[in-house]
């Protein structure tokens, strides 16, 4: 989905589902411009929920950001392979190098 805005207005950033009569979503996947998806199970009908972009530091993408992720980040150090987009998930500044920024972004978003 991709909403607009107007000048000095914001559009509503929602989305609805009609679901018939089903009474729960068995699974949903949203797909984030990043390329990071996030996935929600059972999720009961006529409830509106809030969905978040996963945090880039989030590297293995579990919602968390923890050990792996370090463990993840320290095993890519170094010059990523060319191109370094996106296939460097651990170079979260850019600069298709993982390196003391990277391991300080995931100290900061630590859970």
């Amino acid at each position: 989905m991709n909403r607009g805005s107007n000048y000095l207005s914001q559009s509503e950033l929602s989305a609805h589902f009609g679901l018939g009569v089903a009474t729960v979503v068995d699974r949903l996947v949203v797909e984030w411009p990043n390329g990071k998806t996030t996935h929600l199970r059972g999720i009961q009908a006529g409830r509106t929920i809030i969905v978040e972009a996963p945090s880039p530091a989030d590297i293995d993408g579990d919602g968390t950001i923890g050990a792996l992720d370090l463990v993840l980040l320290l095993i890519a150090w170094g010059e990523c392979p060319e191109p370094c987009t996106p296939y460097c998930p651990s170079d979260l500044d850019a600069d298709c190098r993982v390196g003391i920024t990277d391991f300080l972004a995931v100290l900061a978003g630590w859970d």
